[in-house]
């Protein structure tokens, strides 16, 4: 995919069913130079859509019942580092991601969008916005 092509991605509905790799190949083609995207940095919009999800909501929502922890985990934990979790957006991310989210006709970008937001910011319209955008999780 190239950086236009996810350009278009973020705010246009998939023309084609969208397959296990399209997170990473869109977050990917984000990372390059560029212009950001409907008001935010195409880096931060790349680590949000590659955020990935915990195996299930159930684990993250009852962590003490199931053995779970956080919605979300790090992608990549190394030397002490680790990839973007929604607990690092600040507030001044926050309507502008929000407007993305809203802008979109791609509802995977929506959904996930919607998610961190929600996991970040606790507001229930996020929520009820993943969900209705949600596509199946992993597990």
């Amino acid at each position: 995919m190239s950086a236009s092509e996810a350009e278009a991605a973020i705010l246009a509905a998939p023309t084609a069913p969208i397959g296990p790799s399209y997170r990473y190949q869109l977050a990917a083609a984000l990372r390059t130079d560029g212009a950001p995207v409907h008001g935010v940095d195409r880096r931060l919009l790349a680590d949000v859509i590659d955020v990935p999800p915990t195996r299930a909501w159930s684990t993250a929502l009852h962590p003490r019942e199931n053995g779970g922890g956080e919605p979300f985990s790090p992608q990549i934990v190394m030397n002490g580092q680790r990839t973007l979790l929604p607990e690092d957006l600040g507030v001044e991310h926050e309507a502008p991601l929000r407007a993305v989210a809203q802008a979109s006709a791609n509802p995977f970008v929506q959904g996930i969008v919607f998610d961190v937001l929600w996991v970040r910011f606790g507001l229930h319209t996020d929520a009820r916005a993943a969900k209705m955008h949600a596509l199946p999780r992993p597990g």
